[in-house]
C-alpha cells in the first residue's frame, strides 16, 4: 500500500504519460510499417532481405500496444483505489 502511494503519488499523470507514450510508439510503428509494405510491394523500392527492418517494426508496433494496455488499466486501478480508499475527497485548511 506504501509503495503504491509512493510510486502514484495518489496521481494519474504517469499512467496517463504511458498511455501517451504507448499511443505514440505505436502509430509511429505502425506508420512506418504502412509506408514499408508501400514502398516494397508494388513498387519494389526496398530490396528483399530487410528481415531486421520487419522486426523492429513488429517490436515497435508490440511494445507501443503495451505500454499502451498497462497505462490504461494503471489508470483503472488508481480510480479503483481513490473509490475505495477511506480518505475524503478533499480537506478544508481555513475557514474564512
Amino acid at each position: 500500500d506504501l509503495f503504491f502511494e509512493f510510486v502514484t503519488n495518489f496521481s494519474r499523470h504517469l499512467f496517463q504519460r504511458v498511455v501517451l507514450v504507448g499511443l505514440i510508439l505505436g502509430s509511429v510503428s505502425f506508420l512506418v510499417g504502412v509506408l514499408y509494405m508501400a514502398l516494397r510491394f508494388p513498387f519494389k523500392i526496398i530490396p528483399e532481405p530487410m528481415d531486421r527492418l520487419q522486426a523492429v517494426i513488429a517490436v515497435g508496433f508490440t511494445f507501443g500496444m503495451e505500454l499502451l494496455i498497462l497505462g490504461v488499466l494503471g489508470d483503472f486501478v488508481v480510480k479503483i483505489y481513490r473509490k475505495v480508499d477511506s480518505r475524503p475527497l478533499f480537506t478544508v485548511k481555513k475557514v474564512w
